[in-house]
């Protein structure tokens, strides 16, 4: 009989944690979806023509071909479907999403290498309140998994400002 090894920063889940973390992810989805955020999904694997990537899992590929890469991030992707396939949507486009991502290499923070993702983006509002929607938005989900002590940091001065002075 063969040996399964699997790769550090990736694990089976038989826990409880499983049906937990499914649990919590259709909540999450679903809160998005009530406030006016269409689901979408996008591919594991793409074709991608960037080199500088660093973190991305590639798959070897005959030299006269694209190469594949196995998603680290689901955002680059949402990005570029509400570019391509949804181009003539009306905007603003309100759009969420959930799937597995993997890395490269973990880090301290986070060993972990394949992970689930959920998100939600509004794409082609230029107001700051959309912002302010995405915000609200994260700290409701947490708080209907039963996230208690949320604290939500601002890194950019210029939203900080305009937020202060609502």
């Amino acid at each position: 009989m063969n040996r399964i090894i699997i790769p550090e920063g990736f694990k089976d889940d038989v826990s409880s944690q499983a049906s937990t973390e499914h649990k919590f992810r259709n909540i999450i989805v679903n809160h998005f979806q009530l406030n006016g955020f269409t689901l979408v999904k996008t591919p594991l694997i793409e074709y991608s023509d960037y080199n500088n990537l660093k973190n991305v899992f590639k798959i070897s590929v005959d030299k006269n071909e694209k190469n594949l890469n196995i998603r680290e991030d689901i955002t680059l992707q949402v990005a570029r479907l509400s570019h391509t396939r949804l181009s003539k949507k009306s905007r603003p486009l309100k759009l969420c999403y959930y799937g597995e991502v993997v890395r490269k290499k973990g880090t301290m923070l986070r060993p972990e290498r394949e992970f689930l993702q959920i998100g939600a983006e509004c794409i082609g509002e230029y107001s700051f309140l959309a912002d302010l929607e995405i915000l609200e938005l994260a700290y409701t989900s947490l708080n209907l998994v039963g996230i208690k002590k949320i604290t939500i940091e601002i890194s950019s001065r210029i939203f900080f400002d305009k937020f202060i002075n609502l």
